[in-house]
């Protein structure tokens, strides 16, 4: 049984002969992942989760190199009943001017920008003038003022009650303690702003939903690990008992946490959205192999055996099987590197290294303490005695194992067509993404974007990127004629709404392209420079058109894109010589998060078909291991037809998820399977059923118990992926659970009694 998981297991027999100084080695390895733990950084940025090689990516790179103030901007909401009034107008416009003085702000673009056609000296007046006036006249103004073509129902609403004020940032201020200090002072800059008015300021947008994202994780990230350490403590005591057997089931998933954390820092990879889950999901497996060690050690100090020798068994028997667990939860999150999101394929990557940093700190320092603290003294290890719980489980366990011996068959039938039915609802889930799923839960930000849907008109912008990519032939259409024809099309699609370009400037400025230019850069000229980059980059060859719609998942604005894709074609054939591609955040996860989803659902494929193939290999049986899948691939079905009840479909985080826990879902089988071999060699099929039943189930019930309790705090994350995340693998978990303790010894006994059957026959 040695090369039963591939020697792994062989690290526990090293630290039971040579204590001190496997800990002394692992004492180092902590010290340095200590020093690591100083160095972990963040990613808050939720394109990450697109980022590939993709065209449309690429394209999207190439574009925010050309407009980087485009999605690097805050927008402040400011919503009052008496928003037109003077006072609260006066106080918004303080608001702007403070806000030009924020480090790393470069320009702020509010109805106090708009200007008025050019007079006769090409002067552009503000439509506001410095001293505002009363009643009928300031209403004059404010009509002005939304009727601006470069500005209009984008940035007042046409009820009077709400406005935008939209701050441009520097280029370089995307890192989180940039954007903290950044927030800090807007927010206090808001706390100042109109003392004694109705007035309500929410800032919203990219940055500040990359800062509200950044300061969620680093809390969920103390959170979960302290509660989850917590909880998982209090069920290793009531299973245990004994304050040292219960430290040494704690302290090695704590080290693999410090471990997995101290990593990221010193490899230099972000914590993300996404990767901050990690850290919980090794602290449960790391316990629930734990728990599975420490169980085996307090089984043979019961039979009279010492210290040492009852480490040396429980490394013998339990080790392979901990071994390959880590094996097939490794494989799992080693198929995501299958999907093309660079931050699946990150977690994937990270979470295996963390899997196996866990194995080898339970593997390691479990029997090298037990063989020092454990006392050697014959008559304090028998009273190493069973707890309640223990008892509890046992008794459930074999329950269920009088259940499953009188009804095999029945049993068998049932859980079949019951995976036939929820598997059908596979099949029928949908691709789904929202970058809002980044958001927490009541997050400002969040809020503030339907409140612009419903106010002024959509709070995410679609670009229309115009570049020049060939050379003019006679024929061939002016810029500013494309451009136009691009800004009518994005009109005619009824959902897009302000819709703005470098054709409304040559329209308001009134000038003559044909006379002296065809690219607008007469127009240009005459605007601001903070309007002027919003229309045409400094290089003089790009152009872009922008419109707003309101938020939706990615497969409705990916139906709207393809339409107004049909529309831009005409357009195109027109245009030799030019790129014209839809593009931005919104039209990135349109174009690539659908297929991205549907890539990970072929990793989890992978997952199911080479764990199968692993258990096969290491089991020395086919049959076995296609038994092992079926209570496995159980639990997956019923977790998509919740998926598909709930209207839910795919999404990056349900398909990360059902394949991570899928992982963890077949360690239960693998410790049956193992178990049941181990029992089989001297006894027959029921018999070998009933101990291992008797053995394992127990562990397997309190293990699942500590899983699930620990992914459990997921739930009080505050950000919609960490919460998703947990309750999936926590049904996950509980149905393999029920399935490898009710179904798994039901086929067994079918399998084997039709076997028998088909002997005798020939």
């Amino acid at each position: 049984m040695s090369t039963y998981a591939f020697g792994l297991e062989r690290l526990g027999l090293l630290a039971v002969q040579a204590p001190r100084t496997c800990l002394a080695v692992l004492l180092a390895f902590t010290l340095l992942a200590g020093y690591g733990l100083t160095l972990v950084k963040h990613d808050n940025d939720p394109r990450s989760v697109l980022r590939s090689d993709r065209e449309h990516f690429l394209s999207y790179d190439r574009f925010l190199e050309l407009y980087p103030a485009l999605e690097n901007q805050v927008f402040i909401l400011a919503e009052s009943p008496d928003l037109t009034s003077k006072p609260v107008l006066e106080a918004l416009r303080a608001l702007h001017l403070e806000l030009l003085f924020v480090d790393g702000v470069t320009s702020v673009v509010s109805i106090f920008t708009a200007r008025k056609p050019p007079d006769e000296n090409g002067n552009l007046e503000p439509v506001f003038p410095e001293e505002l006036p009363q009643s009928a006249a300031l209403e004059a103004l404010i009509a002005d003022a939304r009727a601006h073509p470069l500005l209009g129902d984008k940035m007042l609403s046409a009820s009077g009650t709400a406005t935008l004020l939209v701050v441009a940032l520097e280029e370089s201020l995307r890192t989180p303690p940039q954007l903290a200090r950044l927030f800090a002072q807007i927010d206090g800059l808001i706390a100042e702003a109109g003392p004694g008015l109705s007035l309500q300021l929410t800032p919203t947008g990219l940055p500040a939903i990359r800062h509200e994202t950044v300061v969620q994780i680093r809390s969920d990230q103390n959170l979960l690990i302290v509660i989850g350490t917590l909880v998982a403590i209090l069920i290793c005591a009531l299973f245990f008992r004994r304050p040292v057997l219960v430290f040494l089931a704690s302290l090695p998933p704590m080290v693999a946490i410090l471990w997995t954390l101290g990593g990221f820092g010193l490899s230099g990879e972000k914590i993300t959205a996404m990767t901050n889950i990690l850290p919980t999901l090794v602290l449960v497996i790391a316990f629930s192999d734990a728990m599975h060690m420490v169980h085996s050690i307090r089984r043979q100090l019961q039979d009279g055996l010492p210290p040492r020798e009852a480490a040396r068994i429980s490394v013998i028997e339990v080790g392979p099987a901990c071994a390959l667990t880590t094996i097939t939860t490794m494989i799992a999150l080693g198929t995501l590197v299958i999907g093309e999101s660079r931050l699946v394929q990150q977690f994937g990557i990270c979470g295996a290294i963390a899997v196996l940093l866990a194995f080898v700190a339970v593997v390691v320092l479990i029997p090298a303490l037990a063989v020092l603290l454990l006392p050697n003294k014959p008559d304090a290890a028998h009273r190493v005695t069973a707890s309640a719980l223990a008892l509890a489980t046992r008794d459930w366990s074999e329950r269920l194992w009088e259940m499953v011996r009188r009804r095999p068959v029945a049993i068998t039938v049932i859980g079949v067509i019951f995976l036939a039915i929820t598997g059908a609802a596979f099949f029928q889930l949908e691709p789904r993404y929202n970058y809002r799923a980044h958001l927490p839960d009541n997050s400002p930000a969040n809020e503030a974007i339907d409140r612009i849907d419903a106010a002024l008109g959509g709070a995410d912008a679609i670009f229309v990127h115009i570049e020049k990519t060939g050379v003019a032939d006679g024929g061939q259409k002016v810029p500013i004629d494309i451009i136009r024809a691009v800004h009518d099309a994005l009109e005619r699609e009824g959902r897009i709404e302000n819709v703005m370009s470098l054709a409304s400037a040559v329209t308001w400025l009134g000038t003559d392209e044909a006379a002296g230019a065809d690219d607008g850069s007469i127009a240009l000229k005459g605007l601001p420079e903070h309007y002027a980059g919003r229309l045409a980059s400094n290089k003089g060859s790009s152009w872009v058109v922008t419109g707003y719609v309101p938020a939706a998942s990615a497969p409705q604005t990916k139906a709207l894109l393809d339409e107004l894709n049909v529309a831009l074609d005409a357009v195109r054939a027109e245009a030799p010589g030019y790129d014209i591609a839809i593009t931005g955040l919104v039209a990135l996860a349109a174009f690539e998060s659908g297929r991205m989803i549907e890539r990970l659902k072929l990793s989890l494929a992978f997952a199911v078909l080479i764990i199968i193939v692993v258990i096969a290999a290491t089991a020395r049986s086919l049959t076995l291991a296609l038994l092992a899948t079926v209570p496995n691939l159980l639990a997956l079905s019923i977790v998509a037809a919740v998926l598909y009840l709930m209207g839910l479909g795919f999404q990056f985080t349900s398909t990360v998820a059902l394949t991570v826990a899928f992982g963890i879902a077949v360690d239960n089988t693998v410790h049956f399977i193992h178990r049941y071999r181990l029992e089989r060699q001297s006894g027959d099929i029921e018999t070998s059923l009933a101990l291992t039943m008797r053995k394992v189930g127990p562990v397997l019930i309190a293990a699942t118990a500590l899983l699930s309790s620990g992914l459990a705090v997921t739930q009080l994350s505050a950000l919609p992926m960490a919460s998703l995340f947990g309750l999936l693998c926590i049904i996950v978990l509980i149905t393999a659970l029920c399935a490898t303790l009710v179904l798994m010894p039901a086929l067994i006994l079918v399998a084997r009694g039709r076997a028998r059957r088909v002997g005798s026959s020939g």
